[in-house]
Formats: C-alpha cells, structure tokens, sequence
C-alpha cells in the first residue's frame, strides 16, 4: 500500500512583480511556471490550504488560476495561533501603556528589510504626529531589540519588539501593516480594519493586499514613495466610516468556523 502525501501550502504559484506582469509575454510564462509547479504538487494526494475558500480566500493569487491542482485544493482556514485575550488582559495593559479605550487606537506592526522598514516607520510616524486625536502604538519588529516602550510624541508609543502584539491587536481599531498571508490572517481573525503597505516589486504582499481591497476589509496603499498625505488620508477613512469594521467583523464570523490547525490534525490522524 502506498503512503499518501499530502501537502500543505498557501503559495502554489511564484508571482512576478507587478512590472513585469503588464507584459504579455511575462503574464504566459507566469501561468506556464505556475502549471509546472503545479504539475509538482498535483503529484500529492491532497493539497491543504490555510485559507479560506473562495471568494475569500486572500492568497488567490497565489492559489488559483492553477488547472492541475484546483481538484486537490481544500482549504481548511486559517493557522494563524491566537491567544484568548480577556477583558481583563485588555484593560490590564491598556492602564500599562496609558491607552484611553474611549480614543481611537492604530496599532502599526511592520516588517520587512531593515532598510525600507525603517523609512517606512519613520513616515508613518510623523503621520502620527499630524494627528493627535489618534493613540498610536508602533513595533519595528525587530527580534533583539528591546522590550521596553519609547513614547516618541504624547500619543505614540515605539517599541523595538513589541511583547504584548496580541493584546495590542485585540485592542486596536485599525492596524497598518505590510501584506503577509500570517499576519493578515491575523488581523482578520481578530476582525480589525486593515491598511497594508506591502513590500514593493513582493507579488504575493501586492497580491495579499489587492485582496484586502476587494473584500472592503481595509485599504490598500502604493509602497512606491509614499508620503504623509496618503497615509493620512488613508487612516482618516478607514477610521472615519463604519464599512471597513463592519466588513472585517463579518469576515472574522466566516473565518471563525474554520479552525486550520485543528483540521490539518484531524485529516493527517485519518492516515495514522
């Protein structure tokens, strides 16, 4: 009897940068790139994906338009651990960082090359600064750095590497981030509004980020010299209408039906 292999992925396809995708020439030999690798895949017995299915799935661009494996694809939602943040962890370290929970709060976590991650931060930041009726709490993310918050102006705080993300997320009303399958599966899974700036010329972020836009989950901005004004503006609309939070709530309901993590260890015991 055969072993049965099975996969687990959310990128069956390599993208181009968005540059070199406006020519035709480039679009064919993505689709043949993506079909050959499928080819690879497709050789597995099921092919798990941790999305959730379609027309929600945010890693589309990575997973559809791909015939030799759409028959294997079964999508058993998000994998992304959360922790069980109560009441009381909320309001605990809210006290901690001097957060109001009556004031609007923007929780910016990002990641990325250290070069373009520092710019990128260093902008928003005096965003932040333009607007006061906002409590900003930014986390370079940077694994050794340190621990402890830096108040940059009255309302923002700067940590190096944020020890209380999660909280943070659970709090939050809006968090801007890069266009990382994990982290915005994370932030859908706590159903927060969403601004991403991806990585430039990354195909999967611009794509994970085109989707955002799509389900009107949150706003999608250009990572090509983007300035104060547009994160703005960007910030001032997402936080200034109900449409963002109410559609990231619903999509929070559909991914809470799907437990990824729970479902890969149900199908891979069906094996053992």
């Amino acid at each position: 009897m055969s072993i049965p292999s099975i996969v687990i992925l959310n990128q069956i396809k390599l993208l181009l940068s968005p540059r070199l995708r406006q020519f035709w020439g480039e679009r064919v030999f993505e689709k043949l790139t993506g079909e050959i690798m499928g080819l690879f895949w497709s050789n597995s017995d099921r092919i798990l994906v941790p999305d959730l299915p379609p027309p929600y799935t945010i890693s589309e661009h990575n997973i559809w338009d791909c015939d030799v494996t759409s028959r294997k694809v079964e999508y058993v939602g998000f994998v992304v651990p959360l922790n069980n943040i109560h009441v009381d962890d909320m309001t605990k370290v809210a006290n901690e960082v001097g957060l109001v929970r009556s004031k609007p709060i923007v929780f910016i976590h990002i990641s990325g090359p250290k070069q373009t991650r520092l710019s990128l931060l260093s902008t928003i930041i005096e965003s932040a600064k333009s607007m006061p009726q906002i409590q900003w709490i930014a986390s370079e993310g940077r694994p050794d750095g340190s621990t402890s918050p830096v108040r940059m102006a009255p309302n923002i705080l700067y940590y190096e590497w944020c020890p209380i993300k999660d909280e943070l997320f659970a709090l939050s009303d809006l968090v801007i981030i890069r266009g990382g399958h994990t982290v915005i599966s994370q932030a859908i899974m706590y159903g927060k509004p969403i601004i991403t700036i991806p990585i430039q010329n990354h195909g999967e972020q611009l794509g994970n980020s085109e989707k955002v836009e799509k389900l009107k989950i949150g706003i999608k901005l250009d990572p090509n010299n983007i300035q104060k004004e547009q994160i703005v503006a960007a910030v001032n609309t997402a936080l200034g209408t109900n449409q963002y939070t109410d559609n990231s709530q619903r999509l929070k309901s559909i991914a809470d039906k799907f437990n990824g993590i729970d479902k890969i260890s149900e199908i891979i015991r069906q094996y053992v």
